[in-house]
């Protein structure tokens, strides 16, 4: 098996593929693509494709990880191509290169929040945005199959929010935790909305731009 990453985008409604149907998107497409991925032995053989720290529905992804095995010793310079005339609207691979760098290295997630509020945003709503992601004594509730807790946002956060003007309102990027040490960041955007008066009825605009090592530095 030739294992190979590739490097894609979900985007508009396909944001909203759960991660389950993703596999099957991508499964489906590489079929139509005609892509000669590696499958298993034994009775119930099937093809090895795995994508990398899955996102809550509903996020946009910019650049996102899917692995798989081809059959051969080398990438097709088309692959890209036929994929994406195989895959619906929406998702668009980037790129494709060995898999050499091992998944665990993926460390943060570089998340920009744009945050719109109807009617405008006062300056004490602006002011307690960002006194709340500043300050790292901040606790949020963190959901996970085994239930709900409450953490510290420091815990997840790598460096200082980066704010910045938006249409209609503010725009926070954060670097969170991804794999084993998670924060999602509609985490943060549920806190936003509980602890900011008058915020329930704001509008995020939520995507990962990027995936981080432990450093800091951009995963590929």
């Amino acid at each position: 098996m030739y294992k190979v990453r590739l490097r894609f985008e979900k985007e508009g409604t396909a944001r909203f593929i759960s991660h389950l149907d993703l596999m099957q998107v991508f499964q489906r497409s590489f079929s139509r693509a005609a892509i000669p991925l590696w499958q298993t032995e034994g009775f119930n053989r099937h093809a090895y494709v795995s994508i990398a720290l899955p996102m809550p529905v509903g996020v946009t992804g910019r650049s996102e990880f899917l692995e798989f095995g081809l059959n051969g010793e080398e990438i097709p310079p088309e692959l890209t191509d036929r994929l994406n005339r195989a895959l619906p609207p929406g998702i668009r691979a980037i790129e494709a290169y060995p898999a050499v760098r091992p998944v665990k290295e993926m460390a943060f997630g570089l998340y920009r929040i744009g945050i719109s509020a109807p009617g405008g945003m006062s300056d004490e709503q602006r002011e307690r945005a960002e006194t709340l992601l500043s300050n790292h004594e901040t606790r949020l509730i963190k959901k996970s199959k085994s239930g709900e807790k409450e953490v510290a946002l420091r815990d997840f956060l790598l460096g200082e929010p980066a704010w910045e003007p938006s249409d209609g309102g503010l725009a926070v990027t954060l670097r969170l935790g991804v794999g084993q040490e998670s924060l999602s960041p509609l985490a943060v955007t549920r806190m936003l909305k509980e602890r900011i008066p008058d915020a329930k009825n704001w509008d995020f605009a939520v995507e990962r731009t990027e995936i981080l090592d432990a450093k800091g530095e951009i995963f590929r």
